[in-house]
């Protein structure tokens, strides 16, 4: 019995465990069909129970995807913003990429996360929260430059949002603000960018032109 499994189909999580019809459920090393099973790339724990006299039950549970980062290869990034696979085709396509991140900031299993994928993981964290504008599924790209911080690019029209160094509570909630007020109008809707990186500023570029105003 397979429980917990939702992208993977029991039949690869059984197989996966290499348990056959058959097998003796009393001869079969529990801890050997767990190193199994967490040996494949989407599961992110399990546990193996006996039931006798026949039967055994494997609990798993899968790594939930957030992002796809680019390091020169593309990998999966899991909700704790930790690489637990490489990027393929048959991967989810609707994840944010994120870019400008180097491979010590990232990390394959229990080490600490570097401040970059600290900053693009709260940003993702903020995102998903209920009721947040853009939220989670509009965001294409996650972009960190040590410098200037972080910038989003929308999936509509490829819109670049700069966020800065700080603050991203605040400047996301700003955002929202602006961004409903900005779809209200149509010529206001057709803008390019939006940089928010100075807490006391908006500057809102259309095209060659820009439109700067004072935090409210």
């Amino acid at each position: 019995q397979v429980y917990g499994h939702q992208r993977l189909p029991a039949g690869d999580v059984i197989r996966q465990a290499m348990l056959l019809p058959g097998d003796n459920v009393l001869a079969v090393n529990l801890h050997l069909v767990r190193k199994r099973l967490l040996a494949h790339p989407w599961i992110a724990s399990a546990r193996v129970v006996r039931e006798i006299p026949g039967t055994l039950h494997l609990y798993i549970e899968e790594h939930a995807p957030l992002a796809v980062a680019d390091l020169g290869r593309k990998y999966l990034i899991n909700a704790q913003g930790r690489v637990f696979k490489e990027y393929t085709d048959d991967d989810p396509q609707q994840l944010p990429l994120v870019t400008g991140i180097a491979y010590a900031d990232i990390s394959l299993g229990k080490e600490s996360l570097g401040k970059a994928m600290q900053t693009v993981l709260r940003l993702l964290e903020i995102s998903r929260d209920s009721g947040q504008v853009p939220p989670y599924a509009d965001i294409a790209r996650v972009h960190y430059d040590a410098e200037l911080g972080l910038s989003l690019t929308l999936r509509e029209d490829g819109k670049v949002v700069k966020l800065g160094r700080d603050g991203l509570e605040d400047k996301y909630s700003r955002l929202g603000r602006l961004l409903r007020h900005l779809n209200q109008d149509k010529q206001w809707r057709a803008f390019k960018t939006i940089d928010l990186s100075n807490p006391d500023r908006v500057v809102v570029g259309f095209g060659q032109s820009s439109v700067s105003g004072k935090r409210s």
